[in-house]
């Protein structure tokens, strides 16, 4: 969180920063909760500058880490009815937000 702060406050152009802050965001991919609290500070950044079609976007690759955590915590039961074929046709990013979690 220390690093994003550091990204906005510097003389970085607007998709440098908001690069920056993914490129952050990707080395978190184990830990979907900071995952997706990047994925809605980029959201909101670019709410501020009316970019609503990638805002949105960053709200779909929210629900895939969600889908996918649920998923893998709850095995046995059927919480979503949906699956990975729903988000190919918003995008085709849905393979970059597979996470995997490290048992201890």
């Amino acid at each position: 969180v220390e690093e994003t702060l550091k990204i906005k406050e510097s003389k970085l152009c607007f998709h440098a920063v908001i690069k920056s802050i993914d490129s952050i965001a990707s080395k978190l991919k184990n830990i979907p909760e900071i995952r997706i609290k990047y994925f809605m500070e980029i959201k909101q950044m670019l709410d501020e500058r009316e970019l609503f079609f990638h805002a949105g976007l960053c709200c779909v690759h929210s629900a895939m880490i969600v889908s996918q955590y649920l998923s893998f915590k709850h095995q046995n039961k059927k919480f979503i009815t949906f699956g990975k074929d729903i988000f190919d046709k918003i995008t085709s990013n849905y393979t970059e937000e597979c996470f995997t979690f490290e048992l201890v």
